[in-house]
């Protein structure tokens, strides 16, 4: 098959000639019933998949089915949507988007982005091809109903940070002849930029197997196993505050909600971008409708940023930093059951990867400097927070 998007069409860095691009027109042509791929991060799996989907139903004649599905829509939103829209603007094609609906037209074939929460309504609709994103996410019922639902080609992609359903109920199903299963890598994807295969290239060397080997693994010294993921902020939740951490080229600028309610420090991600200005964060949090009579804890790190916000009308102060403040802030997060909002991805993913630093395969009680952004914010939210036996007298100082 001749391909319909040519090299010279690629813009900003982005290419084409990846393993993953390869193997998924591969596993489309030869329709081949399941295609895995298993990768670490910044491999490019999502976006080649998406586009060797986008060429091979631009080139075919027949009416295809699509589905794009994800643990939650705001993981699609963030990811599987955001790289398909760069696609289509990169080759200047209109796809004919129904925003309600999220829906797309190529060539004569409709790709569907949807989440799924129960097996029950995994169970309507039909397809011809059906990719899971970060498939290690969605509950194994579910990713069953989808599959049995799809004439063609199942594609899964995740990073391997532990053996879940595809190893245990999946693959010894399975013949040989029935999967294509690659590994790839950041070293596969030659746009990467340079921070980020530094960023890689820094992991502790469990981290490093899973995120940059792509090689199945477990994260040792996980800090939080307290957490549960919530759909939606609580009615009537209780001593409502904000937590903000800067950032700017590097590290992201993050923000978060917090309250109580039931015994729970419940959170949710307002804000997780890098490059913001304080003229970006002020209109950023007045878009969101941040309440400018709530206290917002801030990085005490950044006091010009605190004051430029505060000379903007928001009632922010940074928050005082102690001897040994991280861990005692985290082990007062400890104490608590933490509520996260399924719309808080970025804050998800610090929650599942947050470790604590090991020698000789023993944690030293201090945590590695990174998937904290959004954690750090949430400290600086609840350092004044008290706890007694009872929701009635959990509250803030």
């Amino acid at each position: 098959m001749q391909s319909a998007i040519q090299l010279s069409d690629v813009k900003n860095g982005i290419h084409l000639n990846t393993k993953v691009f390869r193997s998924t027109t591969l596993a489309l042509t030869d329709k081949i019933p399941y295609l895995i791929q298993q990768g670490g991060t910044s491999s490019g799996k999502t976006f080649n998949i998406l586009l060797a989907l986008f060429e091979y139903c631009l080139m075919n004649d027949q009416a295809l089915i699509v589905s794009i599905v994800a643990e939650t829509f705001p993981v699609l939103k963030k990811g599987a949507i955001r790289d398909f829209d760069t696609i289509l603007a990169m080759v200047n094609y209109d796809g004919g988007k129904n925003k309600s609906e999220y829906t797309y037209k190529i060539g004569k074939s409709t790709f569907e982005f949807f989440a799924v929460d129960n097996a029950g309504k995994a169970k309507s609709g039909k397809r011809d091809i059906l990719f899971i994103n970060e498939c290690n996410h969605v509950d194994y019922e579910i990713v069953y109903q989808l599959a049995l639902r799809t004439k063609q080609t199942v594609i899964y992609d995740y990073n391997p940070s532990a053996e879940f359903w595809l190893h245990t109920e999946f693959l010894p199903k399975k013949q040989p002849n029935e999967y294509l299963f690659k590994v790839t890598t950041y070293k596969d994807n030659p746009a990467l930029e340079e921070k980020i295969v530094r960023d890689i290239e820094a992991l502790p060397p469990d981290l490093y197997r899973i995120y940059g080997e792509g090689k199945l693994g477990q994260i040792s010294g996980l800090i939080f196993d307290n957490f549960d993921i919530v759909d939606q902020w609580p009615d009537n939740a209780k001593g409502l505050t904000y937590g903000l951490d800067f950032g700017f080229s590097r590290d992201p600028t993050a923000m978060v909600k917090v309250a109580l309610y039931d015994n729970c420090i419940y959170v949710q991600e307002l804000i997780y971008e890098t490059g913001l200005t304080t003229d970006d964060i002020d209109n950023i949090m007045t878009e969101l409708g941040v309440s400018k009579s709530v206290t917002i804890h801030a990085d005490s790190s950044e006091p010009r940023l605190i004051h430029e916000l505060y000379n903007k009308g928001w009632y922010i102060k940074g928050v005082t930093k102690g001897a040994d403040s991280v861990r005692a802030g985290i082990n007062k997060l400890k104490r608590f059951k933490i509520c996260i909002t399924r719309d808080s991805t970025n804050l998800i993913k610090e929650f599942r990867n947050y470790k604590w630093k090991e020698k000789d395969g023993k944690s030293i009680g201090v945590p590695i400097d990174m998937w904290n952004h959004g954690v750090d914010a949430l400290r600086y939210a609840t350092i004044d927070l008290k706890a007694g036996s009872t929701s009635d007298v959990l509250g803030w100082a």
